[in-house]
């Protein structure tokens, strides 16, 4: 016997009612009065998910609902459905879990990243320049000072850019490639840095030009940051860090949801938080343009080298310095020295020497 409520068709009135079944014949009561009697093939028995009530369609349709689940099975469906033999399976239930958090973990860390590299070609260029520029109104607020560099020497650098960086660059975006300076120090400590936004601009700390002692070393340095630009590797973090809030954006066109995305862009550009990938196609951007306009790229070495003296690899954390927070500093160096070798070699081209990962 399995005990329940009887509803009338869309109705919620309801009554207790039994359901006895006897072979392939089952009997309704109410208060022991026959309803009906009839063969079990004509009922309508929904699928068990875990306890929660069951629904059994008479073909008048008067629904009898009953949480006694067993008797159900045992008398009438006299088997477990799939989803309740799986949901009833400890086994299965933790092969899922493992399931799921690894198709998780495989789209966080392979699946995110594609796709924000597929995507980050169609973001909007407004959408690039609001980051950007939200971006770079929060690092000014809290992070840099107003450059101390003298009026000469920024103009000496601008002319540099203009003349000698800005040509090499085949730009097929509406982007406009600007260099600005700033200072930025922690605990009194200069820090010698370069960032590119996703807009296209560029900015130099007053310490990297400092310490830089030939041309040839800001122009790799500011190559490489273009490179960034060009490869879109700031708009694929963002995308990464905040892949649902980009997506709504887009879609909407509401650019006033972009204030947090610009604080998020400016944490990732002052710890240079780029991937292993993105510094090392950078780093061959640069390299090519170098060689095709006939500079050693030795000059990568020497500034790198210069940076990692100024500021000391083994200094306090707190110190977020351009060396330790880009991955492989090392294996990048190398890349360089091949680079170099292909420069002596006069060879216009290093592909058959350099490929995205040579050096493990």
């Amino acid at each position: 016997m399995i005990e329940g409520f009887l509803y009338k068709k869309n109705s919620s009135d309801n009554q207790k009612a039994k359901l006895l079944v006897s072979a392939d014949i089952f009997t309704l009561t109410i208060e022991n009065q026959i309803l009906k009697k009839e063969k079990i093939s004509s009922l309508t028995i929904s699928s068990r998910l875990a306890n929660t009530q069951r629904e059994i369609l008479f073909e008048d349709g008067l629904v009898f609902l009953t949480n006694d689940n067993d008797k159900v099975d045992k008398l009438i469906v006299k088997k477990r459905s799939f989803l309740h033999f799986l949901e009833s399976n400890l086994f299965i239930i933790l092969l899922s879990i493992i399931m799921i958090a690894l198709l998780i973990f495989s789209f966080t860390k392979s699946g995110i990243p594609y796709l924000s590299k597929k995507l980050s070609s169609h973001i909007p260029l407004k959408i690039s320049k609001a980051i950007s520029n939200n971006s770079l109104e929060v690092l000014d607020k809290y992070i840099f000072k107003k450059s101390n560099l003298s009026d000469s020497r920024r103009d000496e650098i601008q002319i540099l850019f203009k003349n000698k960086i800005l040509p090499l660059i085949n730009e097929k975006r509406n982007l406009e490639y600007k260099l600005s300076f700033r200072s930025w120090d922690i605990d009194k400590k200069a820090i010698p840095n370069a960032l590119a936004f996703p807009n296209g601009e560029i900015i130099l700390t007053d310490e990297i030009v400092k310490i830089s002692e030939n041309p040839n070393e800001l122009i790799s340095i500011i190559l490489h940051e273009i490179a960034h630009v060009k490869k879109q590797h700031g708009m694929q973090r963002i995308l990464e860090s905040s892949f649902i809030t980009i997506a709504i954006i887009s879609i909407v066109g509401d650019v006033s949801m972009l204030g947090d995305l610009g604080i998020g862009l400016g944490s990732l550009l002052i710890n240079n938080n780029y991937s292993r990938d993105h510094e090392q196609e950078a780093d061959i951007f640069a390299f090519d343009k170098m060689l095709e306009n006939n500079i050693n790229p030795k000059y990568f070495i020497t500034i790198m080298d210069r940076i990692n003296k100024s500021i000391g690899l083994k200094n306090e954390n707190k110190i977020l310095n351009y060396l330790s927070s880009h991955p492989n500093t090392n294996t990048r160096l190398l890349i360089a020295k091949k680079y170099e070798e292909c420069f002596n070699k006069q060879l216009l081209n290093c592909d058959s020497i350099i490929s995205l990962h040579p050096i493990e």
